[in-house]
């Protein structure tokens, strides 16, 4: 069966849902919010809830054809969640966002320990009392807590001189045990959009003249793309990432995963934006199947293109037809439900191959 989409749709299975425009915005008001913690757990430092445009659950042999027109989502609302699904398809679809989750400047000047910056149009923001805060469509951040991702970059995106973590303000509140130094940096306004950071910035960083950008990312990665948890023959064919929030597709307990053109642009149709996604392209755990990737290009994240494996459990103790595990991954295993009904299980001797 083939049913023309619009917004708000109820999802069934058994159809193709087609879409004949060129865009669709959604806003909180079209989203459906949920405190479902394994969508939330790939990151400790999750909300309490998620804002979900396409929240799909239980259906099968659906295909939703977007026939290219752009989504463009406005505030913190995650694109698609797809859980418990069979044989879905989601094809011919740009995803974008209204305000992206990091901010991009031109850097007017640098030497060691200072630099001038103007933030480009775009990227709303307000300094207030010294600290910076980034804006976007029912949402705010002071940028004195938890990390920023900074990266000094050309123009063009194609050169990067260094990454550093770093905290806007006076006072700041860093996220426990960092991968990075946290840098603090103060922040000024000079007039005419002028910022001055002073701080202890990375060495490497190289000033060319007002050939650079400072980019920085301050989004928490709880928001991907496309989630698809315990589900079992997964399609995403002609998928362009405009921008991504957090991972873009990420792949949880599930089963056979075919992607067919998934790719992300730097400046893509001219938007001048250097980055098109705050964490990973492709994150898939404990999955199992086939993992089919083709005729995909991806350019401008700020963490791995394809990240596939599995977590790994310690077992504490066994208890008849009872075990208990536990992982020393602690923020991967934060909510997750690692294990579907049904699966087959293995315990291995120590960090050996050999079953006990």
């Amino acid at each position: 069966m083939q049913k023309e989409f619009f917004k708000g749709i109820k999802i069934e299975s058994d159809t193709e849902y087609v879409f004949s425009g060129e865009r669709i915005d959604f806003y909180l008001s079209d989203a459906t919010r949920t405190t479902n913690a394994e969508y939330r757990g790939l990151t400790k430092r999750a909300g309490d809830y998620l804002d979900v445009a396409f929240l799909i659950k239980g259906v099968k042999n659906v295909t939703l054809d977007f026939g290219g027109a752009t989504l463009v989502f406005h505030g913190r609302i995650v694109p698609f969640i797809l859980d418990g699904c069979e044989k879905v398809k989601i094809k011919n679809v740009k995803v974008d966002y209204d305000r992206p989750f990091y901010t991009q400047a031109d850097v007017l000047s640098y030497k060691e320990g200072e630099m001038e910056i103007k933030i480009d149009e775009g990227f709303d923001y307000e300094v207030r009392d010294g600290y910076l805060i980034v804006k976007g469509d029912g949402w705010e951040k002071n940028l004195n807590r938890n990390d920023c991702l900074l990266w000094m970059v050309d123009k063009t995106g194609e050169k990067g001189y260094g990454i550093i973590l770093g905290l806007f303000g006076e006072k700041i509140y860093p996220n426990d045990n960092p991968p990075l130094p946290i840098k603090q940096i103060n922040i000024e306004e000079e007039g005419g959009g002028v910022l001055k950071l002073k701080g202890n910035f990375c060495a490497g960083w190289e000033y060319n003249d007002g050939k650079n950008k400072l980019v920085f990312t301050h989004e928490v990665r709880d928001k991907c793309t496309v989630t698809i948890c315990g589900c079992r023959n997964t399609y995403i064919e002609n998928f362009i990432l405009i921008h991504g929030a957090s991972m873009g597709i990420t792949c949880m307990r599930s089963e056979n995963i075919y992607i067919d053109g998934f790719s992300m642009y730097n400046n893509y149709n001219g938007n001048g934006r250097l980055v098109t996604n705050n964490a990973d392209a492709i994150h898939t755990f404990n999955s199992s199947g086939e993992f089919v990737l083709k005729n995909s290009y991806m350019e401008g994240l700020l963490d791995d293109t394809v990240n596939v494996h599995n977590n790994y459990f310690s077992v504490k103790k066994i208890d008849g037809n009872k075990v208990y595990c536990f992982s020393k991954a602690a923020e991967l295993a934060f909510a997750l439900e690692c294990f579907s009904e049904g699966q087959e299980i293995a315990i291995f001797k120590g960090s050996t191959h050999e079953e006990r």
